[in-house]
């Protein structure tokens, strides 16, 4: 407690993964990796974080395609669409998933 007020919990996310195409261009994501850890480490030492929730391995599955998640426009609403390879887009499961992960973690 500081200042009178609650020290919030703060929860670190680690998932950094493109799905379909954009896994093979440039800004992937998933190759910040290394990038992700240290600043994970520095957060860590300082005595900011409350836990982590290593999210990558747990979703990858639904992140090769795209019929999953929304590829390389992460946030935009599911729109009926066929993509570049003929079949519909992604669906809200993967952000369904998310958000019970991080209640479970902010809950327990």
């Amino acid at each position: 407690m500081q200042r009178g007020l609650t020290v919030p919990k703060v929860f670190y996310r680690t998932t950094v993964a493109t799905g379909g195409y954009a896994r093979t261009l440039a800004f992937n994501p998933n190759k910040m990796e290394i990038f992700n850890w240290v600043v994970l480490e520095k957060l860590k030492e300082s005595g900011i974080i409350h836990g982590i929730i290593d999210n990558f391995d747990m979703t990858f599955p639904w992140h090769f395609d795209n019929r999953c998640n929304d590829g390389v426009h992460y946030g935009r609403a599911p729109a009926k669409l066929t993509w570049r390879d003929g079949q519909i887009g992604h669906q809200y499961f993967l952000d369904l998933m998310l958000a019970h992960i991080l209640l479970n973690a902010l809950c327990s």
